[in-house]
């Protein structure tokens, strides 16, 4: 008896090892299909011991003649005797053995009860000591293999709720499904993107501002790539350039270097006589591998024959205007420039022996009897900040040309998404990085686009200025780019909501948006751009002291300067871009005192106009 209670329990040792192993045993003698078990179905036999089985679960009693191990003592010859010694073990022993449901196919314990034949994707047979896996549920729901979802299985009733174990889908519809508040209607009745003006669009050649021809061949790279394949959407160029996968990494690698290495003497010379295979590889400041990346994506994006990107917007500013200009010579700037581009022509150009004029918007249109002797440049933004004025590129694109004077176009508002300005007439094309190109207010930078023999210039002029960009910079702008069309979209649609919003409230004097039918420049958005712009900005009745009040009374949008990233960004442009300007300059400038200014970022349209009705519920009648 001893041994025989010995080699049971050995028996039992083993079960318990061979329970892990059920696909590797299935190779050897004796193999199995896999034991499936019933969900939800119950076993037949008496209930065990309550301190020996949890609730739901149910065994075999001692002894049966149906699944147990005596049942068959051919297939358990170690055993010794099966049920036997199962019983001398005691009931300890004897509860931990599980009931098998009778007849399943290769089983010897009897035919099934009443009739009923339950599939078994595993042969049913003794449990060599092994457990079941626990069940639960009630005792009167239909049996299905183990691994079946609910779902799969006849039912009567679709909208049966999920029985324990089953893995929850989303949540059935219903009255009461969705618990969180009900939200405003926003109708943002955003007319659909369009291709910007001069951007590219293989369907329309033909079209004014669509191809280098129009542009005079000086900045625009060809319509069509070669072997006469269509050039790219917007959006494809904003992920992948002009060009595509190559073999290596799939992201840009980050050169974090400041210098680069020759082999010899005779590659140095090579570099030095201009070799286009070993181009920038000689110091970060005239150039890297990083930032060469940049410009090609940037110009990719403009359509231009080259970049150069800078440290910041202003550099960009700044070294674009010098590329251009000599001692004497004049630039006329447009009275709505960026607040910093008006400081240096107007303050810092003079100091070295250049003049400028800044010229009123409406000016630019008759630049031939505006433009001097000595102007050589015409810098101008659009849509302007902060005024979100838009002015008509290719028109006066046409006049200074006509005039001998270059065109340079400060293009941040709009990005390459919205607007091309070197289709356009444009001969330089300005941006400011650190905007809606890098798009996470996270880095500073700048570039210029162009033809090649003007990026030349600024290069040379870049690599005596210093203003060089840091690689991790570069990369960050390159991730950026790839959500570029994404974004900008969404910040359209965000501020067209706003701007529907606020131009029937009653603490607004006037909202200014291109958008809307009452702009003046609204036809011109509608020709050059592709959809009117993620920057709002209106007036508030009582001037700078109900600015303020608004501005302090924000919890959703965020105080600070800059724009173009994903959070809704609002400024009052006299204490930022335009402060210290005297009353007639902000004239000039058409800036209002109670002028704000909205970026509008990627939030939900709802949650900002509920934030900027309660910031305006804190502004006193005026």
């Amino acid at each position: 008896m001893a041994k025989r209670r010995g080699l049971a329990r050995a028996g039992l040792r083993r079960a318990r090892v061979r329970r892990g192993h059920d696909g590797a045993a299935g190779a050897g003698r004796g193999a199995r299909a896999p034991r499936v078990v019933s969900e939800g179905g119950h076993l037949r036999g008496r209930e065990p011991p309550a301190d020996r089985v949890g609730p739901g679960r149910r065994v075999r009693p001692v002894g049966s003649d149906r699944g147990g191990r005596g049942a068959d003592p051919s297939r358990h010859r170690r055993s010794g005797g099966g049920t036997a010694a199962l019983a001398a073990a005691g009931p300890a022993r004897a509860g931990r053995r599980r009931a098998r449901h009778p007849g399943a196919p290769g089983r010897r314990g009897g035919p099934p009860r009443d009739g009923a034949h339950q599939s078994h994707g595993r042969d049913a047979g003794p449990s060599h000591g092994r457990r079941r896996a626990r069940l639960a549920g009630s005792r009167d729901r239909p049996r299905l293999p183990l691994g079946r979802s609910v779902r799969d299985s006849p039912r009567p009733a679709p909208a049966r709720s999920p029985g324990p174990g089953r893995i929850r889908g989303p949540r059935d519809g219903g009255p009461h499904h969705d618990r969180r508040p009900a939200r405003a209607r926003i109708s943002r009745r955003v007319p659909p993107l369009r291709r910007a003006r001069g951007g590219r669009d293989p369907r329309a050649e033909g079209a004014r501002g669509g191809g280098a021809a129009s542009a005079g061949g000086r900045a625009v790279s060809a319509e069509r790539e070669g072997g006469g394949r269509a050039r790219r959407g917007i959006g494809t160029r904003a992920v992948h350039g002009d060009g595509g996968p190559r073999q290596g990494p799939l992201t840009t690698p980050i050169v974090q270097s400041s210098t680069f290495v020759f082999d010899s003497a005779a590659e140095m010379r090579r570099y030095l006589e201009g070799d286009p295979e070993l181009a920038f590889e000689f110091y970060t400041r005239y150039g890297n591998p990083t930032l060469r990346a940049l410009e090609e994506a940037l110009a990719a994006l403009e359509g231009a024959e080259a970049g150069v990107v800078f440290a910041s917007g202003m550099a960009a500013a700044t070294t674009g205007i010098l590329s251009v200009l000599e001692a004497g010579d004049e630039v006329l700037a447009s009275a709505s420039l960026y607040g910093g581009t008006t400081k240096f022509v107007r303050d810092l150009l003079p100091k070295w022996g250049m003049t400028s004029r800044i010229v009123a918007p409406a000016d630019l249109l008759r630049l031939k009897g505006v433009a001097g002797p000595r102007s050589r440049l015409v810098v101008l933004e659009s849509p302007t900040n902060p005024a979100v004025e838009v002015i008509d590129i290719e028109a006066v694109a046409g006049q200074a040309h006509a005039a001998g004077l270059a065109v340079m176009v400060d293009n941040t508002f709009a990005s390459p998404f919205l607007q091309r300005p070197l289709g356009l007439g444009a001969d330089i094309v300005m941006h400011s990085l650190t905007k809606a190109l890098g798009g996470h207010s996270d880095i500073m930078g700048g570039a210029l686009l162009g033809s090649r023999a003007r990026m030349g210039r600024v290069r040379d002029l870049l690599k005596v200025l210093g203003g060089i960009l840091d690689p991790h910079s570069a990369f960050l702008v390159l991730r950026g780019l790839k959500t570029l069309h994404l974004r900008v979209a969404r910040q359209c649609e965000n501020a067209m909501a706003l701007a529907v919003h606020l131009q029937d409230h009653p603490k607004v004097a006037r909202v200014v948006y291109p958008g809307l039918p009452t702009h003046p420049g609204h036809e011109v958005a509608r020709r050059q751009m592709s959809s009117f712009g993620g920057m709002v900005a209106f007036v508030l009745r009582g001037g700078l002291p109900s600015a303020e009040r608004f501005y302090d009374g924000l919890r959703v949008m965020a105080r600070a300067a800059s724009l173009g990233g994903v959070e809704t960004l609002v400024s009052l442009p006299v204490h930022t871009s335009h402060h210290g300007y005297s009353e007639a300059q902000l004239r000039a400038a058409g800036i209002d005192p109670g002028l704000v200014r909205v970026s509008l970022g990627v939030e939900d349209a709802a949650d900002l106009i509920a934030d900027a009705d309660a910031a305006l519920a804190g502004v006193p009648a005026a």
